[in-house]
C-alpha cells in the first residue's frame, strides 16, 4: 500500500530489465492510480525494451496528467509500437485542425508542446501510413519539424520520397536538419550520405542513427575504421560493440592492439559486449 515502495519497485524492475515480470508491471499500470508511480511503471516497459509489452500504454496517451501521457507517448515512439500509429496520428492531426479553424492557421508558439512529442513518437516509428504527415513536416519553418519529417520519411521507407527529401537537402541551411536528411536518404537507399553521417559521428545525432542499424548494416562501417580520426574511430568502435555481430571480432581484436591507449580500450569493451550478446550474457 505504500506508494514510495510501490514506485521503487517499478525503478527496480526497469533497472534488472526483468522481462518475465511484464505480465504483472501490465497489470500494476492499469490499476495504479498514482501518476508518479505510473510514470515509473511506464519507464521499467521501455527498459525492458519488449514492444508488444507496449501495447498496453496505448491508453494512457489520453491521461489527464501531462506527466502520464508525455511519458507514454514517449515510450510508444521509442518502442516503436505501431499500434499506437491511429491514435497518436488522431492526436496529432486534431491539434492542428483546432489551431486552423479556431486561428486560420497552425501558430508557432510554447503551446506546441504536446504536438512535438507526438511526432517525434510518430518519427521513431515510422509507419507508412504517416507519409503525408512527415512530407508536411517536412516543408515546416521550424527546424525540429522538419528534421522529424525527414527522419520518419527515412524510417517508413518508401523510396519514391527521396527525390523529394534530396530536393529539401540541397536548400538546407540548418546543419542538424541536413543531417536528418542525409539520414532519410541513406535509409531510402542512397548509400552515398553514409560518408557525412560518418564525418559526424561525434555528433549525438548521428551517433545514435548508427546505433538504429542491423548487424548486417554496420558491415558497411568496417572500412571507415582506418581511414577517420582517432575520436571518429572510436566512436564507430562503440557503435560496434553494440550492433555488430561476431564477424566483427578480427576488426575489432586488430584494433586493441592500437598503440593508442584510448583506442585500445574501446575496441576491448567493444569485443567484450559483442561476444556477451553472443552468449546470451549482456548486452547493449
Amino acid at each position: 500500500p505504500e506508494t514510495g515502495i510501490r514506485k521503487d519497485a517499478a525503478i527496480a524492475l526497469g533497472i534488472l530489465r526483468a522481462g518475465s515480470a511484464l505480465p504483472l508491471i501490465q497489470t500494476s499500470l492499469s490499476q495504479e492510480t498514482n501518476s508518479g508511480v505510473m510514470v515509473e511503471l511506464i519507464r521499467s516497459l521501455y527498459k525492458i525494451g519488449d514492444s508488444s509489452a507496449g501495447q498496453s500504454i496505448i491508453p494512457l496517451i489520453r491521461d489527464s496528467e501531462k506527466k502520464v501521457h508525455d511519458e507514454a507517448i514517449f515510450t510508444l515512439g521509442r518502442l516503436r509500437v505501431v499500434e499506437a500509429v491511429p491514435d497518436l496520428k488522431e492526436i496529432y492531426e486534431s491539434e492542428v485542425e483546432e489551431r486552423k479553424k479556431f486561428l486560420g492557421v497552425v501558430p508557432v508558439s510554447g503551446r506546441d508542446d504536446l504536438q512535438k512529442k507526438v511526432i517525434e513518437a510518430l518519427a521513431y516509428i515510422g509507419d507508412p501510413s504517416c507519409q503525408e504527415l512527415f512530407m508536411n513536416a517536412l516543408q515546416d519553418e521550424r527546424d525540429f519539424y522538419r528534421s522529424l519529417g525527414a527522419e520518419g520519411l527515412g524510417r517508413a521507407g518508401d523510396p519514391d520520397s527521396a527525390t523529394e527529401v534530396a530536393r529539401k537537402y540541397l536548400a538546407e541551411e540548418s546543419s542538424d536538419v541536413k543531417l536528418a536528411m542525409s539520414y532519410a536518404l541513406y535509409r531510402l537507399g542512397r548509400d552515398e550520405h553514409l560518408v557525412e553521417l560518418v564525418d559526424n559521428v561525434g555528433k549525438d545525432q548521428s551517433y545514435h542513427y548508427f546505433l538504429e542499424m542491423n548487424s548486417q548494416e554496420v558491415e558497411k562501417l568496417y572500412p571507415y575504421l582506418h581511414k577517420t580520426k582517432p575520436s571518429t574511430q572510436m566512436r564507430l568502435i562503440n557503435v560496434l560493440g553494440l550492433r555488430a555481430a561476431t564477424s566483427a571480432l578480427p576488426i575489432i581484436q586488430k584494433m586493441m592492439e592500437s598503440e593508442d591507449s584510448e583506442i585500445a580500450s574501446a575496441a576491448n569493451l567493444a569485443s567484450r559486449r559483442i561476444q556477451g550478446r553472443d552468449t546470451g550474457f549482456g548486452g547493449p
